[in-house]
């Protein structure tokens, strides 16, 4: 009975004593698993916040390539003649409306797209400025600017005598980069490229030696 009680009471006091608390081995493994979980929610709330930047940004990049890639291909399908020229580096294109009336669509690299000194649509000019772009951390330019007729590209065309067509197709191509840097930190460069082919009938019809007037529906000035 006595060595029943002290086994009894033995047990008692082992339990009273590992209940005290935590020891410092298993305090130290929690605070480091504690450690590692905080960085993990630093660096994934980083990289959401990074990616939530870029995609306000390329929204706006985007956006504004699609409306002047709308507006070139409308203005050259819709022209009486078109030359294509260059100046300052960059592809001119020189529309000729049914009035007998000129414009010049140029491009630059930190303004985009005008025609005659004015942005190719009011109101709408290259993103460079706006959230997330102030101290240069997000800089967007426009990096070229092209515009060819078939016979000028290496696009096959999958019959032959189509001269006067090629002439009348024309491609238009050009690049927007968004160059992202923060201190300490490479820069890093993304490009964003626009094409489209565009039909001119009047330069076709021109060719083909038939009448020409406005395509249906579209007034004879801009």
């Amino acid at each position: 009975m006595k060595f029943y009680k002290a086994f009894h009471f033995s047990r008692m006091r082992s339990k009273r004593h590992s209940s005290r608390g935590f020891t410092f081995i298993e305090m130290l493994t929690g605070l480091t698993i504690s450690g590692i979980i905080m960085v993990g929610l630093i660096v994934s709330a980083v990289a959401i916040m990074q990616q939530y930047r870029n995609d306000w940004v390329t929204l706006d990049l985007n956006n504004y390539g699609h409306l002047m890639l709308k507006e070139i291909s409308e203005r050259i399908s819709g022209a009486q003649d078109i030359q294509v020229t260059s100046f300052n580096n960059m592809t001119r294109i020189e529309i000729t409306d049914w009035d007998n009336r000129k414009s010049y669509i140029d491009a630059n690299e930190t303004e985009g797209f005008f025609v005659d000194n004015r942005p190719l649509l009011s109101g709408v000019t290259l993103p460079l400025e706006g959230l997330y772009r102030k101290q240069e951390q997000r800089v967007v330019a426009l990096e070229d600017f092209t515009c060819k007729d078939l016979t000028q590209t290496t696009i096959q065309l999958p019959y032959r005598g189509a001269t006067a067509f090629e002439k009348s197709v024309f491609l238009v191509s050009f690049t927007l980069s968004l160059t992202t840097a923060y201190s300490g930190a490479d820069e890093q460069t993304e490009s964003f490229v626009f094409s489209k082919t565009v039909f001119s009938s009047s330069k076709y019809l021109k060719a083909r030696g038939a009448p020409v007037g406005p395509p249906p529906g579209l007034p004879a000035t801009r």
